[in-house]
């Protein structure tokens, strides 16, 4: 399951840059 996890952590990070770039409008 150690894939799995890479891919929640690759999600994560896709999150926290949307939010940031939404938070600069």
């Amino acid at each position: 399951m150690k894939g799995e996890a890479q891919v929640i952590e690759r999600l994560n990070e896709a999150l926290f840059l949307e939010l940031g770039a939404v938070n600069q409008y």
